[in-house]
């Protein structure tokens, strides 16, 4: 479930997709017997980087901006 659950699903269906998620958390815990760890909540942009970066330059550009990423230099 990398982002918000969208607005527009009927309240059951959030809610199925919601214990849908607690449930395969529960079944990894049990099978692998580790303890629980939370990702992140940066961990679905930094898994797929190059995509978050497209993907937020198309919604800029389709706002009128011009954009041009550049990377930070290090101080």
């Amino acid at each position: 479930m990398g982002d918000a659950l969208p607005a527009q699903l009927p309240s059951s269906c959030r809610s199925a997709l919601v214990a849908h998620s607690i449930l395969v958390i529960v079944y990894h815990i049990l099978t692998r017997h580790e303890p629980y760890h939370d990702l992140g909540v940066t961990y679905f942009d930094e898994r797929d980087r190059q995509a978050v970066e497209r993907r937020l330059v198309k919604r800029l550009q389709a706002l009128g901006y011009d954009v041009a990423l550049r990377p930070l230099t290090a101080a």
